[in-house]
């Protein structure tokens, strides 16, 4: 956050021991005596962030999305008691290839979006990032950031508006051909596809889904509608 304010002290980060991965270490450097160290214990880390959660704090943990499967129970538990507790899942899916399969986190997505009412964030950039952050802090209940490991550049600004619930349209035209949604790392990629179809004629539609759970249906649709009723998703 750029600044604090007094609702900001209601804040906690833990951490899964892979801190220097995850750079929640940062947090803890800065605010020690609101940082806990859970070390490898998913199951332990969710279970702390629910007893935060019920003195009214705001726990917030992150951790490898491919060890967060160790603590369904608990999540799915969280979810039934309507616990306010935000999970920051990070290096998942395939682009993370240096780290090797054992660290590729594929089933965040299905996990989460089978509690009924936990939100669900996919941001592509660091913008979105941000702004998926502030988001799921001022919303009351369990929430889900994915997010990549690779790198890439900013396609977003700080004044860009996110909305739990909301894509961003990317690229379209009047006579689109095709509607290509993705999100995260492999938006990048579809991009380059863009260009290149573009060249031949083809116009494509994208969407950056960003908010997965809940969807933005309305749009989805529409822009479905628009282009040809033909549809590729492309996902890390």
């Amino acid at each position: 956050m750029d600044t604090e304010t007094d609702n900001d002290y209601n804040i906690v980060s833990l951490d899964g021991d892979v801190g220097n991965s995850t750079y929640i270490e940062i947090s803890g450097k800065k605010h020690p005596n609101r940082f806990i160290q859970c070390f490898i214990a998913e199951q332990n880390i969710v279970q702390v962030s629910q007893g935060l959660s019920c003195l009214g704090l705001i726990p917030v943990f992150s951790t490898f999305s491919a060890f967060l499967t160790r603590a369904y129970d608990q999540f799915r538990m969280n979810n039934i008691n309507q616990c306010n507790i935000k999970i920051y899942g990070t290096h998942s899916g395939c682009s993370i290839g240096e780290d090797g399969g054992s660290q590729m986190g594929f089933e965040d997505i299905s996990m989460f979006t089978q509690l009924f009412n936990c939100v669900v964030l996919y941001p592509t950039d660091g913008y979105a990032c941000y702004h998926a952050m502030q988001l799921i802090l001022n919303h009351k209940g369990m929430c889900y950031i994915k997010s990549s490991r690779p790198e890439g550049e900013l396609l977003y600004n700080k004044d860009t508006k996110f909305e739990i619930g909301k894509c961003q349209l990317l690229k379209h035209s009047d006579k689109d051909d095709v509607l290509v949604v993705s999100a995260g790392v492999t938006i990048y990629e579809v991009l380059k596809a863009y260009e290149i179809l573009k060249n031949k004629n083809i116009n494509v539609r994208i969407i950056d889904l960003f908010s997965i759970h809940p969807i933005d249906k309305d749009e989805l649709i529409k822009s479905l509608s628009e282009s040809q009723n033909k549809l590729f998703i492309i996902e890390d």
